[in-house]
């Protein structure tokens, strides 16, 4: 190595010469990287969860931890309490699309299976919501994704009681679905009351013309029992139909009488006492009907309903009893009421259904039931006065208990109005467009020696009174093609003046008693139409004001103005 003369003129080695320029070049070189690593370094402290000073939020009231692996790495002194608290809780993850999973037990081994499940978390937050089982306890977790280090995978989660805020969810959820459940019943009684105006008619043409066979001699004595038979079946069918009103809110005022409870009950068990044993005994899975009614005092109630739900309990005690077994049907006086059980060895009602057996459209039945059924077992039994209730019982089945308040006095039998023959040839005007009922009508006042035209539209109706056509009668249906009942009747008051004009119409009970509209007619009649009743009207010229059935009918009394 040579000598080199310094600027001082000093003689020196080279090596030494150049010592320090290498110690300043290094030096330099150390400062710019340091000043270039130092944004990084600083970063990677505030962003790695390993350096956060959890001392800092050890006071905080909000649960926090990290979650390394499978495990809990840290976490603040709030969610060490919520931890403690809900060590042995069993938590489930809300959401349809975790229906099946399996409750987890201990709060941090659910949260630590939750991070091991989320493949694809980033820097946004994942929120979940979870229920602890056998309360009403809700929380809310969102996890953030940390830096990996090494193979651990690490998340922060923040924990929120979320109970309040899932309750006014639910309570939300719940006004919606009864908001939904309103509109649905509205649309469903706008169908039933159409639907019930079509078997008006059809059960009161069926009533005229069976009334029509009745008038044979031959007919009544080969086939009268038959006859009274059918007669029955079309009273039963048209207070069906007044359910079907009932459900559609168009009210009927039917009238209630005493009733032997053990009588009526038995005939509703042979009703379906073929259809339940029989069938069973086919299918290999038996069931039997047994029952206890002794002699009881009357309760105040409709027979023909009363049946209407005995027969629905029993067939759903069918239902209940796949492998077979025994319903048992009991009637006992309880103080002032009669109480009725209808009991089977079924697999009984799930407890979490007991409070929702008699809401409208609730089912257990599936795609098999309307859950209708009960629902309106429920309402005969408000109407009667009366209750209904469900329970399990202790050996497994349920029991339905119905009860009854006892009649507190008999009826007098209403005085019969003085039959008479109506006046001959009395000029009579039918309109309605259902031929068949209006052929049938024709064909019973035809009977009475009336002078009967018929009409199937408003229009046709006006061309006679044009024609100059008048009538002492004029009987017309409400729901008509070209004009309702309504316009008929005022058109028939302005080019007839004084002409007596009754509506007969399956929706009388539709039609409030301050209607103004009534003034145009005499009366509201309901269909179906008792022959008696129209034979009353026949025979009075002065329409009488306080028209009655005949006593222990089931139709509905004429509405008169």
């Amino acid at each position: 190595m040579g000598r080199v003369k310094t600027r001082s003129g000093t003689i020196v080695d080279q090596r030494s010469a150049a010592a320090p320029r290498r110690r300043k070049a290094a030096a330099k070189v150390t400062k710019v990287a340091t000043a270039l690593l130092a944004p990084r370094r600083a970063k990677r402290k505030q962003v790695n969860p390993h350096r956060w000073d959890w001392s800092a939020l050890q006071g905080a009231p909000t649960p926090l931890a990290l979650i390394e692996g499978r495990r809990i790495a840290a976490g603040n002194r709030s969610f060490e309490e919520l931890a403690h608290q809900n060590a042995n809780a069993s938590w489930k993850r809300l959401g349809p699309e975790v229906s099946t999973q399996k409750p987890c037990r201990g709060l941090t081994r659910l949260l630590v299976n939750e991070v091991a499940a989320l493949k694809d978390m980033r820097n946004d937050p994942v929120t979940r919501v979870y229920r602890r089982l056998g309360s009403e306890q809700y929380l809310e977790a969102s996890y953030w994704r940390a830096p990996d280090r090494g193979e651990a995978r690490q998340a922060v989660v923040m924990i929120h009681e979320a109970t309040a805020r899932v309750q006014a969810d639910n309570e939300l959820g719940r006004m919606r679905e009864a908001l939904v459940q309103h509109e649905r019943m509205r649309a469903i009684g706008e169908l039933a009351s159409g639907v019930a105006h079509d078997l008006n008619n059809t059960l009161h043409a069926m009533n005229l013309r069976l009334s029509l066979i009745e008038q044979s001699e031959a007919c009544r004595t080969a086939q009268g029992t038959n006859i009274a038979a059918l007669s029955r079946a079309i009273s039963d069918a048209a207070l069906v139909v007044g359910r079907l009103q009932d459900f559609a809110r168009q009210k009927t005022d039917r009238s209630l009488d005493c009733v032997d409870v053990s009588a009526v009950v038995g005939e509703a068990i042979e009703m379906v006492r073929t259809t339940i044993e029989g069938e069973s005994s086919l299918d290999g899975t038996p069931v039997r009907i047994r029952t206890r009614l002794p002699m009881l005092p009357a309760v105040t109630a409709q027979a023909s309903e009363l049946r209407h739900v005995v027969v629905n309990l029993l067939l759903n005690a069918r239902d209940s009893m796949p492998k077979g077994g025994a319903i048992e049907v009991v009637a006992e006086e309880r103080g002032d009421r009669v109480a009725l059980e209808v009991l089977d060895e079924g697999c009984g009602i799930p407890d979490k259904d007991l409070e929702n057996i008699f809401s409208p459209f609730f089912t257990t039945k599936g795609a098999r039931g309307t859950g209708l059924g009960l629902s309106n077992a429920r309402t005969v039994l408000g109407r009667l006065g009366g209750e209904i209730s469900a329970c399990n019982r202790h050996g497994g089945g349920a029991c339905f208990t119905l009860s009854f308040p006892l009649a507190t006095r008999v009826r007098p039998p209403r005085p019969k109005r003085r039959r008479s023959d109506p006046p001959r040839e009395r000029r009579v005007l039918v309109v309605d467009d259902d031929l068949d009922n209006l052929q049938a009508t024709k064909m019973v006042m035809e009977l009475q020696d009336q002078i009967v035209d018929i009409a199937q539209s408003g229009s046709e109706v006006i061309a006679r009174l044009l024609a100059g056509s008048r009538y002492d009668l004029v009987f017309c249906d409400l729901g008509m093609p070209d004009m309702n009942g309504w316009v008929i009747a005022r058109e028939i008051q302005k080019l007839a003046p004084g002409t007596t004009v009754y509506l007969l119409t399956g929706w009388a009970q539709h039609i409030q008693k301050d209607d103004p509209r009534r003034r145009w007619v005499k009366g509201v009649l309901q269909k179906p139409l008792q022959p008696e009743t129209m034979r009353e009207l026949l025979a009075d010229e002065q329409a009488p004001q306080s028209l009655e059935p005949s006593p222990g009918s089931d139709q509905t009394s004429t509405e008169l103005l």
